[in-house]
């Protein structure tokens, strides 16, 4: 069974990225676009990965989680998390502390003590807080059995410990210093003890580990939510075509986080007049889909959309779109 699981996984390894192959560009005839009415900066064009600033998560609220250091963990599990994105840059801890101040003095509506350059460095500052950390055992007592041959069953005397960690992580544009998204994070770590009766409130020596464990856990669950809402934007500077595919050109690639087979979602800039009130309202919208193909350098990369468009127009943009897919289940089979 485990040959025939390492064999399909062998397999789809092979076979994952065949659809993102481009075998000329010469093969696909340029074809016109027109601009979009929201054309990017040119700050926004060399943006490249996006910057951030971690703040501490508050974890004062909760004892166990104070002495488990819980806040200083949490925060370090997504400094590598965000790291191992390949999308973010995260600056340094120097700067975070500045930056803590800053969201204070926003959530009492005072005024900035940081200067206009000081706040340009980043994109945005990510905070956070507990509100929940606890730790639980249960003793069950020994259970005894007899089956129908007259085999006896004994499950020992055990305790059953759980931890769970509930939180969430606050996103705060910069400079407004305004909260633009919210990601709620959660999770558990469990573990059982074979065990002479101590009690129900009886806490194992790794009590502190298992909160931890289930920190880290919290902050794994986060990581799709993070990576998509982080992931730069990249321009559209060209599109080929040929009978049955189109391919852009966008101003990013694998420095910016950009890997061959990443699913992608191509974004329009677009106004309309609000009925209601007679007045403009700027939106994006999707266009198209598409993924990154094997024609990928440090800063450029095309892409391949899935159906053959006209709706795209130079300046339009796109991001990637990560969700769990089958490294997810890679590592997890490795891990158990």
């Amino acid at each position: 069974m485990l040959r025939q699981i390492i064999s399909l996984i062998f397999i789809l390894l092979i076979y994952s990225g065949c659809g993102a192959t481009i075998d000329s560009i010469e093969a696909y005839a340029p074809i016109p676009l027109e601009r979009s009415p929201f054309m990017p900066s040119k700050e926004e064009i060399k943006s490249g990965k996006t910057k951030v600033v971690l703040t501490r998560i508050d974890d004062t609220d909760f004892t166990l989680a104070r002495q488990a250091n819980l806040g200083q963990s949490l925060l370090v599990e997504l400094e590598q998390r965000l790291g191992k994105s390949g999308t973010v840059e995260i600056l340094d801890r120097d700067i975070a502390r500045k930056f803590e101040e800053e969201i204070r003095l926003s959530e009492m509506n005072a005024d900035s003590q940081m200067s206009e350059i000081e706040l340009s460095i980043a994109k945005y500052a990510i905070s956070g807080n507990l509100s929940n950390a606890q730790f639980t055992s249960q003793f069950v007592q020994t259970a005894k059995w007899v089956d129908k041959k007259g085999k006896v069953y004994v499950i020992p005397a055990h305790y059953n410990y759980t931890a769970s960690v509930k939180g969430v992580l606050k996103i705060y544009a910069i400079p407004s210093m305004k909260i633009v998204k919210t990601i709620g994070f959660s999770g558990s770590s469990t573990r059982r003890e074979d065990s002479k009766y101590y009690g129900d409130d009886y806490l194992p020596s790794d009590t502190v580990g298992m909160i931890n464990k289930a920190g880290s856990s919290a902050i794994y669950s986060t990581r799709y939510e993070f990576k998509n809402f982080l992931a730069p934007k990249g321009y559209i500077m060209e599109q080929r075509d040929d009978e049955d595919r189109s391919i852009l050109l966008v101003n990013i690639g694998s420095d910016d986080g950009l890997s061959t087979g990443d699913d992608v979602k191509i974004y329009s800039t677009k106004s309309t007049l609000n009925p209601l009130t007679d007045e403009e309202e700027i939106h994006d919208t999707v266009v198209a889909e598409g993924i990154v193909s094997d024609k990928l350098s440090k800063h450029r990369a095309w892409i391949i959309v899935e159906e053959k468009t006209n709706a795209v127009k130079l300046g339009d943009y796109v991001k990637a779109n990560y969700s769990f897919g089958f490294g997810d289940f890679f590592n997890g089979f490795l891990q158990h």
